[in-house]
């Protein structure tokens, strides 16, 4: 490879140049939830230019691959294309401006996560162009609605094309993790409490049997003080967490509510933390029950309306995926093990799938969703190469290590 002056690869400056102009370029491009077409034909149009097989499916995911079909193993690059709003009151910058400023690039979706979608992209376009003595196969997807919280249209994504048949033998997942490697994540469950009473004319209290009164009773004395007890006492990245996000009553001003729907969340690790969090629920309304089962009319249950499983990929031993990864990682940069604070798409993938996962990318998860979100160009111009550096040594490492593959996970 051709070298400058300073020692440097010709291509990495190159590599990390194009990454920080595509970073740019992606976040002047507005794509909220559900409103991804627009990026996803950029980014395809973007592969299509460098000689990349590309594909948009129904749902504007985008899938592109380097390497011949029948060359094994197979790694994933996963990154999501969709943002969260903005509040353009809270930012000081234009959100969708990509501005440069103190060594740090602004805008929405910066850090999470089109900063690692660029550098992917560009590594993409780098090993296409090393194709001929690739042996093995890398797939590029970009997804929609990963920011989506419950649902179908959360399924839109990654989800979809598991379902549809699309694999892989090992995952990386570009969310922020300040180039350090994630090895797992707590699992989310969201529980619908449900409390019905009768409606009624607001004028003639007496006559109903007011929901929202009584669920609210629900949450003040049984609920409120024994989460505050028993839950959310850490910050740590593995604490069991359990908080109220929605109360929802009524349907009129004139009209005492007949029902009313308290939500709560809990962020938890492993089977007994769900159990543990369920049974204190389920405790807490059969306390609830017995001091008001003489009130007629009001009916109380409860129900699990989203579950994600946790993400958990193993690191014991000297040949486990992850160490491989750190290995290649630390040649160009020092690199930990460390868990998100969120869920991510690797969550899917993992349990989907059954095959090894880490996350790694560019940028702060803290900044994620906040106003004046932004990541350091420096992440950039090292994320593009990293990207690069495992997509053409991990396979060669896996085969060499003979880590064991799930050839039935790939397409």
């Amino acid at each position: 490879m051709e070298t400058v002056p300073n020692g440097e690869i010709m291509s990495d400056v190159l590599m990390g140049k194009e990454a920080v102009e595509l970073t740019q370029k992606l976040v002047n491009i507005r794509s909220y939830t559900g409103d991804e077409k627009q990026i996803a034909e950029y980014i395809a149009e973007y592969f299509e230019k460098n000689g990349i097989e590309v594909e948009i499916d129904q749902n504007y995911n985008v899938i592109a691959t380097v390497g011949s079909k029948n060359q094994y193993p197979l790694l994933l690059l996963n990154g999501h294309m969709d943002t969260v709003p903005v509040d353009h009151n809270k930012w000081n910058v234009d959100p969708f401006s990509g501005i440069i400023h103190n060594d740090y690039l602004y805008g929405r979706g910066a850090a999470d996560m089109k900063g690692a979608l660029a550098s992917m992209m560009v590594a993409m376009k780098y090993l296409k162009k090393d194709e001929r003595s690739l042996e093995h196969r890398v797939i590029f997807t970009g997804v929609v609605c990963e920011e989506a919280t419950e649902g179908h249209e959360r399924e839109r994504g990654i989800v979809s094309l598991i379902k549809a048949g699309y694999g892989a033998h090992f995952a990386i997942v570009g969310e922020a993790t300040n180039l350090d490697i994630s090895i797992g994540h707590r699992g989310r469950a969201v529980f619908r409490i449900n409390v019905l009473g009768k409606s009624a004319h607001a004028s003639m209290p007496k006559e109903g049997i007011n929901a929202l009164i009584y669920c609210s009773r629900l949450f003040i004395d049984y609920l409120d003080s024994k989460i505050t007890q028993l839950f959310n006492q850490s910050d740590s990245d593995r604490a069991l967490t359990l908080i109220p996000v929605q109360m929802e009553a009524g349907t009129a001003a004139n009209v005492i509510p007949g029902s009313c729907t308290l939500t709560l969340e809990s962020r938890f690790f492993g089977e007994k933390n769900l159990k543990e969090v369920q049974n204190f629920i389920s405790q807490c309304i059969k306390k609830f029950k017995r001091k008001y089962k003489k009130v007629d009319s009001l009916n109380i249950d409860w129900e699990v309306i989203g579950l994600r499983e946790p993400f958990l990929n193993q690191t014991e031993g000297k040949e486990g995926f992850a160490q491989v990864v750190q290995e290649v990682i630390s040649k160009i940069r020092p690199c930990s093990f460390y868990f998100n604070k969120f869920y991510t798409d690797a969550g899917y993938i993992h349990s989907l799938l059954k095959i090894p996962t880490v996350i790694i990318g560019p940028g702060d998860e803290q900044m994620a969703h906040k106003p004046n979100e932004c990541i350091p160009v420096e992440h950039l111009k090292l994320a593009s190469r990293i990207y690069y550096t495992i997509c053409r040594e991990l396979p060669r490492r896996v085969k060499a290590q003979q880590i064991g593959l799930n050839i039935k996970a790939a397409r």
